[in-house]
């Protein structure tokens, strides 16, 4: 267990140049770990996963920064509070960029972007997606919360979000489905095909050939009419709850400086 604070800008993991330690000593390289990012400072999460775990209350200072250019997907890794006083921005650029955290009664785990802090999720460019991810252990012990005077950035690549499907779907039969407006939709995507409360299904989109889009489970489960409702789900900018059924909270306060939200995701998630 060691509180750790950045020395200059640097990777994550290079103990040396980022943290003023010896090689392989780095915030999470043990159980128990917190960390300072340093004004001025620039730190590029590199990491797929961690050795140990990152707890309690760490913080990236004003004019600070931490960048992610991995693909966290760890559950357990990362709890406590982040309070981000600089910013937190994921990679613009094509790839899975995201940050995994995990909340439960009595280590909540909250990402608090406070006054002059700044979240930065730009998914806008092809094949990038961004994903800020919460494993909640009970409702609400994990929370997005944006405090007066910050700014978050939360966008995601446009596509038309519904159309209706050409022809009838038959159960074990339909392999594909297609619609006239399926603009910029993308392999990956989760749709909800949809002809009323009872008789519904998600599926998720493959390939796209002459005949539509193939999908996952490789035909429809049910039968829907022509022109049933194709629902696209699916979303480039992430910030998620991915416990099956406890939510998270997002909680965006009055007096933000800055909140642009445009076609980004929020699965199990309870606003404030």
């Amino acid at each position: 267990m060691a509180a750790y604070t950045s020395i200059d800008s640097g990777d994550w993991d290079d103990g040396p140049t980022t943290w003023g330690t010896g090689a392989g000593a780095y915030p999470g390289s043990a159980a128990g770990d917190s960390f300072t990012v340093s004004a001025g400072d620039t730190v590029s999460w590199n990491l797929a996963a961690l050795p140990g775990t990152l707890v309690g209350a760490s913080t990236i200072a004003a004019t600070g920064k931490v960048t992610v250019d991995a693909n966290h997907n760890q559950i357990g890794e990362l709890t406590g509070v982040w309070t981000v006083q600089g910013e937190l921005e994921f990679n613009k650029t094509a790839g899975t960029w995201r940050l995994t955290f995990q909340g439960t009664e009595p280590l909540p785990c909250n990402v608090i972007i406070a006054n002059g802090g700044e979240l930065d999720m730009d998914a806008t460019a092809a094949d990038c997606y961004q994903y800020l991810d919460f494993n909640p252990q009970e409702d609400g012990v994990c929370q997005l919360i944006c405090q007066a005077g910050s700014t978050a950035r939360l966008e995601g690549r446009t596509r038309m979000h519904w159309t209706e499907q050409n022809g009838i779907l038959t159960a074990g039969v339909s392999d594909h489905i297609k619609g006239d407006d399926m603009f910029e939709w993308e392999a990956g995507d989760v749709v909800l095909v949809l002809e009323d409360r009872t008789n519904y299904e998600e599926v998720t989109l493959v390939a796209l050939d002459g005949n539509g889009w193939t999908f996952t489970a490789g035909t429809v489960a049910n039968t829907y009419p022509d022109n049933c409702q194709l629902w696209n789900l699916g979303r480039s900018c992430n910030v998620r709850s991915v416990h099956a059924t406890k939510d998270a909270t997002v909680d965006f306060q009055a007096g933000m400086t800055a909140l642009t939200c445009d076609w980004a995701g929020f699965d199990h998630w309870t606003r404030c």
